[in-house]
């Protein structure tokens, strides 16, 4: 019997070893403040809305963005969903020590967001003006002339592990093997088997 107990002993030990942790992705959560836009010299609408980037900042993951404009007709969204079929393409490059992202629409609108300096992972990091643009298909490019982008939130709550179901059947197994051979232990008659 007390080989077979320290057998148990050992799996229970091994598989305590190669359970799985749970972890969760950074992500950071931005929203467009006070960006406005101007045609020429004329005010020209505004951008409101968020973007979710991942942790090192080379990718866009979801984005929620209105140009708005004088006549709602000519609103432009720029919406990538996560779980979704996205309308918008996004795409993220460094520009020397600047980060550029582009959103693209399925009517081939463009919007260029530019960071002199990247994207801060806290607090407010301004758009750069006159490297920001929002561009129409068939209209033109309204430039992006003041506007902050405000990092609100940071995803790294970890979240708590969801036991497999081989896992639990392993404690389910060794605990009590476990506490057996404890018990016997102490009696005196683990090796008496």
């Amino acid at each position: 019997m007390k080989p077979i107990l320290r057998l148990m002993a050992a799996a229970c030990v091994l598989a305590g070893l190669t359970a799985e942790r749970a972890s969760a992705d950074i992500v950071y959560v931005y929203e467009l403040q006070g960006a406005t836009l101007q045609f020429g010299n004329d005010p020209a609408g505004a951008l409101t809305g968020s973007f979710t980037m991942n942790a090192d900042l080379s990718e866009v993951i979801a984005s929620n963005i209105i140009a708005w404009n004088a006549d709602p007709k000519k609103n432009k969204h720029f919406d990538k969903a996560e779980y979704e079929v996205p309308t918008t393409d996004a795409f993220v490059t460094k520009q020397g020590s600047d980060l550029k992202i582009e959103f693209k629409n399925n009517n081939d609108d463009r919007l260029t967001l530019v960071f002199q300096g990247g994207l801060a992972t806290s607090g407010s990091t301004a758009l750069k003006s006159n490297s920001s643009l929002e561009h129409q298909n068939g209209v033109g490019n309204r430039s992006v002339v003041s506007g902050t982008v405000t990092a609100l939130k940071i995803d790294d709550t970890p979240v708590a592990a969801v036991p497999e179901p081989s896992a639990v059947a392993v404690v389910a197994i060794c605990a009590p093997a476990l506490l057996a051979y404890g018990w016997r232990r102490r009696r005196g008659t683990a090796g008496a088997a």
